[in-house]
């Protein structure tokens, strides 16, 4: 019986399986949104920042590294941006997008 009160009492303190499902759903949107070529650095950046802030404490440290250091990444492009870029923006052609061919 002192089993299952410590084993209730512990689950019942943790992160909900729904909170869980919902930092890996949006950390695999947030990765795919980098693999696609025509999604905006804005829509990217903005991506990572909420799951850094929203469920980073509640996943593994090698995710939470890896957005942040993703996040930093895009936040320093978008510094060190030249302004003439972003008064012009230029539309990926899709059919370039992939792996170089040999």
């Amino acid at each position: 019986m002192l089993v299952l009160a410590v084993g209730g009492l512990l689950v019942g303190c943790g992160p909900s399986l729904q909170t869980l499902y919902e930092g890996e759903a949006r950390f695999e949107h947030c990765y795919a949104l980098d693999l696609t070529p025509t999604a905006s650095h804005d829509d990217q950046e903005a991506c990572w920042k909420v799951w850094r802030e929203r469920y980073a404490e509640r996943e593994s440290r090698d995710r939470a590294r890896y957005a942040s250091a993703r996040y930093k990444e895009l936040s320093e492009r978008r510094a060190h941006a030249p302004i003439a870029a972003a008064a012009h923006p230029q539309i990926a052609d899709t059919r370039d997008a992939g792996p170089p061919l040999p």
